[in-house]
C-alpha cells in the first residue's frame, strides 16, 4: 500500500539493500529495502508490504482482544513487528494498523470479517519507492 513517509536514515547491509528508518505521524519504523535509492530527510511516497509468519485463523482473530491499531516492534529483528489491526475491506483484504495500512498475503470473500480486529506476526516489513 502507498504511504507518505519521511526518510530518517539508511543503513546498508549490501550494495543495494539494507534498513531504512522512516517516520509516519511522528512514529518511527524500520523496514527492509533492496534495489531502490531513498533521499534521506525527504518526504516521499512509498509502497509498504510485508512477509508474515503463518498463523492459524484462531490466532489471527483472537489475539487482538484489546482492539488496538498499532505496529509493535518485536526484538527478533529490525524489521519484525507484531501487528494489531482492523480489517477494512476484502478483495483485496486491507488491514488498518493505525499509522500503516497493509494488504496481507491472504484472501477472503467473507464480508463478515470487515470490521474485525486481527493480529499479524510481521516477519519483515518491506519498503520500496512508489512508481
Amino acid at each position: 500500500m502507498k504511504h507518505q513517509v519521511t526518510i530518517i536514515s539508511i543503513e546498508l547491509i549490501g550494495e543495494n539493500e539494507g534498513t531504512i528508518i522512516f517516520r509516519i505521524n511522528n512514529h518511527d519504523y524500520s523496514a527492509f529495502f533492496h534495489g531502490n535509492t531513498f533521499p534521506i530527510g525527504e518526504t516521499i511516497i512509498v509502497d509498504l508490504t510485508y512477509l508474515a509468519f503463518p498463523l492459524g485463523w484462531e490466532t489471527i482473530f483472537h489475539e487482538n482482544m484489546y482492539k488496538e491499531l498499532k505496529l509493535e516492534k518485536n526484538t527478533d529483528s529490525e524489521w519484525h513487528y507484531n501487528g494489531y489491526g482492523k480489517v477494512l475491506s476484502i478483495n483485496p483484504v486491507i488491514i488498518d494498523f493505525g499509522d500503516v495500512k497493509l494488504e496481507p498475503d491472504i484472501s477472503s470473500n467473507d464480508s463478515q470479517i470487515i470490521g474485525e480486529y486481527v493480529f499479524c506476526n510481521i516477519k519483515r516489513l518491506e519498503i520500496s519507492r512508489s512508481l
